[in-house]
Protein backbone atom coordinates (compact mmCIF):
# COMPACT_ATOMS: atom_id res chain seq x y z
CA UNK A 1 0.00 0.00 0.00
CA UNK A 2 1.24 3.35 -1.25
CA UNK A 3 -0.06 6.56 0.44
CA UNK A 4 -0.09 10.06 -0.90
CA UNK A 5 -1.09 13.82 -0.51
CA UNK A 6 -3.14 16.04 -2.42
CA UNK A 7 -3.05 19.34 -2.09
CA UNK A 8 -4.69 21.34 -4.53
CA UNK A 9 -5.04 25.61 -4.73
CA UNK A 10 -7.18 27.59 -7.15
CA UNK A 11 -4.04 28.22 -9.60
CA UNK A 12 -4.11 31.96 -10.70
CA UNK A 13 -2.97 33.48 -13.75
CA UNK A 14 -0.65 35.69 -10.87
CA UNK A 15 1.77 33.45 -9.52
CA UNK A 16 1.31 34.04 -6.00
CA UNK A 17 -1.24 31.27 -4.94
CA UNK A 18 0.76 29.00 -7.22
CA UNK A 19 4.00 29.48 -5.20
CA UNK A 20 2.42 29.15 -2.48
CA UNK A 21 1.11 25.99 -2.89
CA UNK A 22 4.76 24.85 -4.03
CA UNK A 23 6.58 25.86 -1.20
CA UNK A 24 3.86 23.33 0.88
CA UNK A 25 4.26 20.79 -1.09
CA UNK A 26 8.30 20.75 -1.45
CA UNK A 27 7.92 21.09 2.83
CA UNK A 28 5.50 18.30 2.90
CA UNK A 29 8.06 16.45 0.48
CA UNK A 30 11.16 17.13 2.49
CA UNK A 31 9.37 15.34 5.75
CA UNK A 32 8.45 12.45 3.98
CA UNK A 33 4.91 12.80 2.31
CA UNK A 34 4.46 11.50 -0.96
CA UNK A 35 2.90 14.88 -1.95
CA UNK A 36 1.29 15.85 -5.47
CA UNK A 37 -0.18 18.87 -6.45
CA UNK A 38 -3.41 19.80 -8.81
CA UNK A 39 -5.21 23.07 -9.86
CA UNK A 40 -8.48 24.34 -10.04
CA UNK A 41 -8.30 27.01 -12.46
CA UNK A 42 -6.07 26.91 -16.07
CA UNK A 43 -2.30 25.79 -14.42
CA UNK A 44 -1.35 22.59 -14.78
CA UNK A 45 -1.98 19.29 -13.58
CA UNK A 46 -5.46 19.24 -12.94
CA UNK A 47 -6.75 17.64 -10.20
CA UNK A 48 -7.50 14.38 -12.58
CA UNK A 49 -4.51 14.35 -14.43
CA UNK A 50 -2.85 13.79 -10.80
CA UNK A 51 -5.49 11.34 -9.80
CA UNK A 52 -4.17 9.38 -12.61
CA UNK A 53 -0.33 9.99 -12.02
CA UNK A 54 -0.44 8.81 -8.17
CA UNK A 55 -2.59 5.97 -9.89
CA UNK A 56 0.07 5.33 -12.09
CA UNK A 57 2.72 5.67 -9.48
CA UNK A 58 1.00 3.04 -7.19
CA UNK A 59 -0.64 5.33 -4.73
CA UNK A 60 -3.86 4.03 -3.63
CA UNK A 61 -4.68 5.99 -0.43
CA UNK A 62 -4.58 9.22 -0.71
CA UNK A 63 -5.53 12.43 1.71
CA UNK A 64 -6.95 15.39 -0.34
CA UNK A 65 -6.04 18.59 1.00
CA UNK A 66 -7.62 22.21 -0.45
CA UNK A 67 -5.40 24.39 -0.23
CA UNK A 68 -8.11 27.40 0.22
CA UNK A 69 -9.00 29.18 3.38
CA UNK A 70 -12.79 27.60 4.03
CA UNK A 71 -15.32 25.63 2.24
CA UNK A 72 -17.36 26.47 -0.64
CA UNK A 73 -18.50 25.98 -3.87
CA UNK A 74 -15.11 24.76 -4.96
CA UNK A 75 -15.15 22.17 -2.05
CA UNK A 76 -18.29 20.99 -2.13
CA UNK A 77 -18.57 20.74 -5.77
CA UNK A 78 -16.21 20.77 -8.24
CA UNK A 79 -13.36 19.08 -6.21
CA UNK A 80 -15.73 16.49 -5.13
CA UNK A 81 -17.10 15.99 -8.75
CA UNK A 82 -13.14 16.00 -10.55
CA UNK A 83 -12.10 13.10 -7.97
CA UNK A 84 -15.61 11.07 -8.64
CA UNK A 85 -16.91 11.27 -5.29
CA UNK A 86 -20.72 10.38 -4.63
CA UNK A 87 -21.21 13.08 -2.42
CA UNK A 88 -19.77 16.51 -1.08
CA UNK A 89 -18.84 15.72 2.45
CA UNK A 90 -15.22 15.66 3.79
CA UNK A 91 -14.89 11.74 4.51
CA UNK A 92 -13.48 8.54 3.27
CA UNK A 93 -14.16 7.40 0.28
CA UNK A 94 -13.04 4.33 -1.88
CA UNK A 95 -13.23 4.99 -5.72
CA UNK A 96 -12.24 2.77 -7.58
CA UNK A 97 -10.02 0.57 -4.83
CA UNK A 98 -8.20 4.51 -4.03
CA UNK A 99 -8.80 5.36 -0.82
CA UNK A 100 -9.39 9.11 -0.50
CA UNK A 101 -9.59 10.95 2.52
CA UNK A 102 -10.92 13.84 1.63
CA UNK A 103 -10.50 16.29 4.62
CA UNK A 104 -11.77 20.54 4.97
CA UNK A 105 -9.32 23.65 3.16
CA UNK A 106 -6.49 24.65 4.90
CA UNK A 107 -8.09 27.61 6.39
CA UNK A 108 -10.42 25.76 8.65
CA UNK A 109 -7.42 24.03 10.69
CA UNK A 110 -8.22 25.09 14.03
CA UNK A 111 -3.95 25.99 13.95
CA UNK A 112 -4.30 28.94 11.82
CA UNK A 113 -5.33 30.91 15.08
CA UNK A 114 -1.80 30.74 15.92
CA UNK A 115 -0.17 31.54 12.68
CA UNK A 116 -2.57 35.19 12.45
CA UNK A 117 -1.59 35.98 16.42
CA UNK A 118 2.24 35.30 15.01
CA UNK A 119 1.86 37.67 12.53
CA UNK A 120 0.04 40.12 14.12
CA UNK A 121 2.73 40.21 17.68
CA UNK A 122 5.78 40.15 14.70
CA UNK A 123 4.14 43.77 13.57
CA UNK A 124 3.98 45.57 16.51
CA UNK A 125 2.83 46.37 20.59
CA UNK A 126 -0.56 45.57 21.03
CA UNK A 127 -2.69 47.99 23.27
CA UNK A 128 -5.84 49.22 23.84
CA UNK A 129 -5.77 51.42 20.52
CA UNK A 130 -4.59 48.53 18.67
CA UNK A 131 -7.18 46.90 16.21
CA UNK A 132 -6.77 43.73 13.88
CA UNK A 133 -9.13 43.55 11.10
CA UNK A 134 -8.80 39.90 9.73
CA UNK A 135 -10.01 39.88 5.81
CA UNK A 136 -11.62 37.46 4.10
CA UNK A 137 -12.64 37.07 -0.05
CA UNK A 138 -15.96 36.61 1.42
CA UNK A 139 -18.90 34.19 -0.42
CA UNK A 140 -22.50 33.79 -0.83
CA UNK A 141 -22.19 30.58 1.40
CA UNK A 142 -22.09 31.25 4.64
CA UNK A 143 -18.54 29.31 5.33
CA UNK A 144 -16.05 32.16 4.99
CA UNK A 145 -17.75 34.21 7.11
CA UNK A 146 -17.63 31.60 9.43
CA UNK A 147 -13.68 30.39 8.96
CA UNK A 148 -13.42 34.87 9.91
CA UNK A 149 -15.84 35.00 12.60
CA UNK A 150 -13.96 31.47 14.37
CA UNK A 151 -10.38 33.04 14.39
CA UNK A 152 -11.77 36.60 15.82
CA UNK A 153 -13.28 34.46 18.57
CA UNK A 154 -10.43 32.96 19.29
CA UNK A 155 -8.47 35.82 19.51
CA UNK A 156 -10.61 37.43 21.79
CA UNK A 157 -10.74 34.64 24.12
CA UNK A 158 -7.04 35.21 24.44
CA UNK A 159 -7.29 38.68 25.22
CA UNK A 160 -6.90 40.45 22.11
CA UNK A 161 -9.19 43.42 21.84
CA UNK A 162 -11.33 45.50 19.03
CA UNK A 163 -10.74 42.11 16.68
CA UNK A 164 -13.06 42.39 13.53
CA UNK A 165 -13.58 40.66 10.21
CA UNK A 166 -13.64 42.55 6.69
CA UNK A 167 -14.25 41.58 3.14
CA UNK A 168 -13.54 41.69 -0.11
CA UNK A 169 -16.89 40.77 -1.53
CA UNK A 170 -20.42 39.52 -0.84
CA UNK A 171 -20.22 39.91 2.68
CA UNK A 172 -19.95 43.08 4.90
CA UNK A 173 -18.21 45.20 6.61
CA UNK A 174 -16.03 46.19 3.44
CA UNK A 175 -12.30 46.88 4.29
CA UNK A 176 -13.43 50.57 4.17
CA UNK A 177 -16.43 50.67 6.18
CA UNK A 178 -13.86 48.57 9.20
CA UNK A 179 -11.37 50.70 9.04
CA UNK A 180 -13.73 53.61 9.01
CA UNK A 181 -15.15 52.13 12.14
CA UNK A 182 -11.85 51.05 13.78
CA UNK A 183 -10.76 54.73 13.62
CA UNK A 184 -14.16 56.21 15.03
CA UNK A 185 -13.82 54.39 17.95
CA UNK A 186 -10.45 55.74 18.68
CA UNK A 187 -8.39 53.08 16.96
CA UNK A 188 -5.23 54.24 15.71
CA UNK A 189 -3.20 51.68 14.74
CA UNK A 190 -4.83 48.61 12.57
CA UNK A 191 -3.20 45.63 11.57
CA UNK A 192 -4.72 43.90 8.62
CA UNK A 193 -4.24 40.25 8.17
CA UNK A 194 -5.61 38.84 5.42
CA UNK A 195 -7.23 35.24 5.51
CA UNK A 196 -6.71 34.88 2.21
CA UNK A 197 -3.77 32.47 0.10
Amino acid sequence: MSKGVLLIGYGSDKPYNHDALISNADKLRKSGFNTYIAFIGAEEPTIRSSMKLMSEDGVDEVVVIPFMMSSGEMTFSYIPRQLGLDDDRYKDYNVKGMIIHYVRPVGESPDIVNIIEKHVRSVTDIDNNTGIMLITHGSQMKYSAQMAQRNVDELTKRGYKNVFTAFLDHNEPSIGDCARFLMGIGIDKIIAVPLII
